[in-house]
């Protein structure tokens, strides 16, 4: 997969060290297409904005790595942009930007880097910024971000109790995979890797399996913790090449992990009489 230079030479010769910061970008994106633990959330990710758009009714271009200029030289992983210039209303125009690092947070139980989050909202303020403002919407930008990211959550959210969610989502991810990289086998490993046959609203957390070195995942439905490694499930009670199964958080770990941690450790502790890992 070649990064894509959208630059002009002149823009290529004012960037001081730009062939070095390309080998580096290039490095990066050889080694994520090895990884399909990585290359599955990037396609996730894009996946997630490609649905929105297309819910609303537009047609999407799905973009590679690549280098661009938008007053200064940066490199991109990924990006989703629509054929046509689009404005929705305010929590529309914030569920597309907020679809991808949702869908991998809930999805993968791992949330998305913090700069790619802090990208895809800065890219909402502007975005909000450049768009008329409709009469029940409020006048200052900050109230007005706020009041989109909080309804457009909600909608989201509320989108993935939907069988039909699923099935957008599904498509909008092999597709930016097969454009992308000419492939199609994220999708299928992801679905055994998170259980997509298990309801999405159930809180997934990635974490580590203490004794194996291995991702786990821990399935919350809010009364019950399972654990599923390689997308089998385990009991606190069971193990894995004669080793317990305690777990430990991940970082970057989602709201809560520690807690759900924390209470499977104690049940392996339980049957096991192992010291609990904290």
């Amino acid at each position: 997969m070649k990064v894509d230079v959208r630059l002009t030479a002149e823009q290529i010769a004012a960037e001081a060290g730009f062939p070095d910061r390309l080998a580096r970008f290039q490095i990066r994106c050889d080694k994520l297409e090895r990884d399909i633990r990585e290359k599955f959330r990037l396609c996730l990710h894009e996946g997630g904005h490609a649905m929105y758009f297309r819910r609303f009714g537009h047609d999407v271009c799905l973009h590679g790595p690549h280098f661009k200029y938008d007053g200064r030289v940066r490199s991109v992983l990924g990006a989703v942009s629509p054929i046509k210039r689009t404005h929705f209303c305010d929590w529309k125009d914030a569920a597309v930007f907020m679809a991808g690092f949702m869908v991998v947070e809930r999805f993968t139980g791992t949330p998305e880097d913090e700069d790619v989050v802090d990208n895809d909202l800065e890219l909402l303020k502007r975005k909000l910024e450049a768009s008329p403002r409709l009469p029940s919407e409020p006048e200052e930008i900050s109230k007005r971000l706020d009041r989109a990211q909080f309804l457009a959550e909600f909608a989201v959210d509320q989108d993935m109790q939907e069988p039909q969610f699923l099935r957008d989502l599904e498509q909008a991810t092999r597709d930016y995979e097969k454009q992308v990289f000419d492939t199609d086998e994220t999708w299928d490993w992801a679905a055994k890797e998170y259980r997509f046959d298990l309801p999405l609203w159930w809180k997934r957390y990635s974490v580590g399996l203490s004794a194996l070195g291995y991702f786990g995942l821990l399935i919350d439905d809010g009364q019950r913790t399972r654990l599923f490694f390689e997308g089998k499930e385990y009991g606190p009670g069971d193990r894995v090449l004669r080793a317990p199964l305690e777990t430990h958080v991940f970082e970057p770990s989602r709201k809560g992990a520690a807690e759900v941690v924390q209470r499977w450790n104690e049940a392996v502790h339980a049957t096991s009489q192992v010291p609990t890992f904290r």
